[in-house]
């Protein structure tokens, strides 16, 4: 499989160009054409642990649909300052932060942040203007 998904992957469009859709899965992607072509931006953004990746039900029935897979994008947000800087927080506990548009990424997931924690929110105040300021986090 070259990308994975889950069942509720995160999606949105840019506040800055409202013909910017994201989407995450291990990658984030982004279309500006409606969604009829997805550009990776950058490399897998998951600890893209395998072990975390097999099929998931019983022995009986096998989920083979891959939705049930660790290791995605669980959250993404735009600044709402500047365009380019998106945070992506995954459900395998890290924190993603690009400056320029998905060209590079950058580890921000705090230090003290428990292993595996699914972050699944992340919000961007707009009084913060730093884009190196992590912003609030939610976790599960």
């Amino acid at each position: 499989m070259k990308y994975r998904f889950q069942w509720n992957f995160p999606m949105l469009f840019s506040p800055h160009d409202p013909t910017a859709l994201y989407a995450g899965g291990d990658h984030l992607f982004k279309s500006t054409n409606g969604g009829q072509s997805w550009e990776a931006l950058g490399g897998d953004l998951t600890r893209n642990d395998k072990s975390k990746q097999g099929p998931s039900g019983g022995p009986i029935t096998k989920d083979n649909t891959s939705i049930e897979y660790y290791d995605t994008i669980f959250t993404v947000i735009e600044s709402p300052l500047k365009k380019g800087v998106i945070w992506v927080g995954t459900d395998d506990g890290l924190v993603q932060l690009t400056q320029d548009g998905g060209k590079t990424w950058n580890n921000v997931t705090p230090k003290n942040m428990p292993e595996w924690i699914q972050i699944n929110s992340i919000e961007a105040r707009v009084s913060m203007p730093a884009a190196h300021t992590l912003p609030q986090l939610c976790t599960s």
